[in-house]
């Protein structure tokens, strides 16, 4: 995710700077140090861990209902990415967002 900030420029000037090869390696190394920052608590406590990864899942789901929900509710004013499912993409929608729980 904070790949495509820097890529869209929503990250400060600083992390926006990408090397010869197109990664934004400021930014990497950002994610890495915050990632282990975030990890630390969990190291002596099985507690924390449970917690972290509860949170994790718990956000990785809503990341997917998200754009899923946007296409049930906006209707003809949703933007399609490159990759869509043609006239199928309300109906596989609808299955997901419902089966998913949210």
């Amino acid at each position: 995710m904070m790949y495509a900030f820097s890529r869209d420029r929503a990250l400060p000037a600083f992390f926006d700077k990408v090397d010869k090869h197109g990664s934004p390696l400021r930014t990497i190394w950002l994610a890495v140090i915050l990632a282990f920052i975030l990890s630390l608590p969990s190291l002596g406590s099985a507690v924390a861990f449970s917690a972290a990864t509860s949170i994790a899942t718990i956000g990785l789901y809503v990341s997917y209902g998200i754009p899923i929900a946007e296409l049930l509710f906006q209707g003809d004013n949703f933007v399609r990415g490159p990759f869509h499912l043609g006239k199928l993409s309300r109906s596989v929608s609808s299955l997901s967002f419902h089966s998913s729980g949210s």
